[in-house]
């Protein structure tokens, strides 16, 4: 039991710090390359999903289910409201097409 949970533990918070550090360095290298309009919406998408990947290493090991359900509602909202950065990201794209200077 206890290596069972254990393993989940290390599993969990391994693959999530992964993915949290690969989006914060993408959006770092997005923005360092340059901070017009675009770069800055589509950084926001990976910055957005990274903060609901963080909440959700929080509430992980929590068992309050009055802090849970808020963590898991900021969670949910973060990485639904990442996928507008996206949409209108892709929404710019198909607008300027070529013509936009990026």
């Amino acid at each position: 039991m206890i290596l069972q949970v254990t393993t989940r533990l290390v599993s969990v918070f391994t693959s999530f710090g992964i993915m949290i550090f690969a989006f914060l360095f993408i959006a770092y290298k997005i923005l360092s390359r340059d901070t017009k309009r675009l770069n800055m919406i589509f950084a926001s998408f990976f910055f957005t999903v990274s903060i609901g990947l963080i909440s959700n290493l929080i509430y992980y090991p929590l068992r309050d289910e009055t802090v849970v359900t808020v963590l898991n509602t900021v969670t949910n909202a973060a990485v639904i409201f990442s996928l507008i950065f996206l949409v209108v990201f892709e929404l710019i794209l198909l607008k300027f097409g070529e013509g936009y200077n990026f």
